[in-house]
């Protein structure tokens, strides 16, 4: 990512006057980035993230920024003032360059505890089968599985609801491709988890007080889910008419990540000769700004959830939740419970088997 010196700018010019005051007043002043990021009410990683281009403010968090920097000294802090600052903070980006990243380098980023990604697909996810354990080159699953074991919370969805792979009113054909979908979801997300509970196989790098690999791999799969939409229509309602439930949309490969401060970014993930590339969509909804449709909406209760607990719930977790929640919803995600299919059936045991093995062969 680029520096976003248009930000970067506007902020030293800012707290340089700041300063210049405080000390005419003989009054503490703000010269560190730690004591900076304190006034505006972020965490210095966030601060450091925009003005680095990881991430892009809202419009609210700019207002934010622009309110805390104006009424610290108490002048040009005219409700005027305060909104051409803060419209030049968010228009604030780095000169000549899109909101575009590698996506291995990107997905290295953002492996931090408490940090979410959603990765919503309606197309296959790149991947070779029949590698092993020992080769993770597998197309961003590596990465993927690094951040996880770091901390990240992840949800991989599968945005169908499972009966329309047994939809008879569906073309065949469209009825295999979400087949091939459905698999590959699944054969990837069994990939990564076991790729995450290897990378913490043994270390503490999660910061918690670990018992043992078994707690480690139940406290990453707490925080790493795959889930299907849910039907929600009426159970006489008409079959034909459920034909496309699925969750709307109109991208195919989406990720959408949700930081501490609860800033939401959207990129979409696409593949060039250069390599695995993400494109930022949408910049700066902030869960509070964009509640309707990120947070009380589409992806509900996931976020939701995450924002209070900081792992992403199961089945009965999730209509507990909805069910004491002030949100008159229903959720609109379910688990996809890996034990009702017979071929699956003991897979997490299986999986840490699997990684007990690699181990023991190293």
């Amino acid at each position: 990512m680029a520096e976003n010196t248009q930000l970067i700018k506007l902020i030293e010019t800012e707290f340089k006057l700041i300063n210049e005051g405080l000390e005419q007043q003989g009054k503490q002043t703000y010269r560190t980035a730690a004591s900076q990021a304190q006034l505006l009410q972020v965490t210095p990683s966030a601060l450091s993230h925009y003005k680095n281009s990881v991430r892009f403010m809202s419009r609210e968090l700019a207002v934010q920024f622009a309110q805390k920097l104006r009424e610290t000294l108490g002048t040009r802090n005219s409700p005027e003032e305060i909104e051409v600052l803060a419209a030049a903070l968010f228009a604030a980006r780095p000169v000549g360059s899109a909101a575009q990243a590698k996506a291995g380098d990107w997905l290295r980023g953002i492996g931090q505890p408490d940090h979410l990604l959603i990765g919503e697909f309606r197309d296959l996810p790149i991947i070779r089968p029949g590698l092993k354990l020992s080769d993770m080159s597998i197309c961003l699953t590596e990465e993927i599985s690094e951040s996880i074991a770091k901390g990240l919370s992840y949800a991989m969805l599968f945005p169908y609801t499972k009966g329309l792979l047994m939809n008879d009113h569906l073309p065949r054909p469209f009825r295999e491709l979400l087949a091939r979908l459905y698999e590959s979801l699944v054969a990837t997300y069994l990939h990564i988890l076991k790729g995450a509970i290897a990378c913490s196989h043994g270390t503490s790098s999660l910061g918690h007080n670990q018992s043992g690999n078994v707690d480690t791999a139940v406290e990453i799969r707490n925080r790493f889910r795959i889930y299907s939409w849910r039907d929600n229509s009426d159970d006489q309602q008409d079959t034909k008419s459920k034909v496309l439930a699925g969750c709307p949309s109109t991208d195919n490969k989406t990720f959408y990540y949700v930081d501490p401060d609860k800033q939401i970014q959207t990129w979409q993930w696409i593949s060039t000769p250069e390599g695995e590339q993400l494109i930022q969509k949408g910049y700066g909804l902030s869960v509070t700004a964009a509640s309707e449709y990120y947070s009380e909406w589409k992806f509900y209760p996931l976020i939701n959830y995450h924002n209070e607990y900081k792992t992403l719930p199961s089945n009965e977790q999730m209509q507990k939740f909805v069910d004491a929640s002030i949100i008159k919803q229903p959720r609109l995600w379910e688990e996809i419970d890996l034990n009702v299919e017979e071929k699956y059936n003991g897979w997490f045991e299986r999986l840490l088997n699997d990684v007990q093995s690699h181990k023991n062969e190293e």
